[in-house]
């Protein structure tokens, strides 16, 4: 009978000093994912002229179409720089 309950004691003691830990310290894993819209983007493009048909296209009429197709897109052909 007193082993058991010297047994018990000590079982219930190490419960009650469980607790006191001189770590103290708290550890947080995570994640995050955000999306966002750049403000800018460059592109750079390169052209050339070709033959169809047995006709050459003009570097000429090739920007032209290119900047229509800019300007159908809404974006200003000012914000265009060409480089030779």
């Amino acid at each position: 009978m007193k082993a058991s309950l010297i047994l018990i004691v000590v079982f219930l003691s190490n419960f009650a000093f469980a607790q006191n830990t001189s770590n103290r310290f708290i550890e947080v894993i995570g994640s995050h994912k955000i999306e966002i819209l750049p403000d800018e983007i460059f592109l750079k493009i390169s052209i050339k002229e070709f033959q169809e048909d047995k006709k050459i296209i003009s570097i000429e009429s090739i920007e032209k179409g290119l900047i229509d197709f800019i300007t159908s897109l809404n974006i200003s052909p000012k914000n265009l720089s060409v480089l030779n």
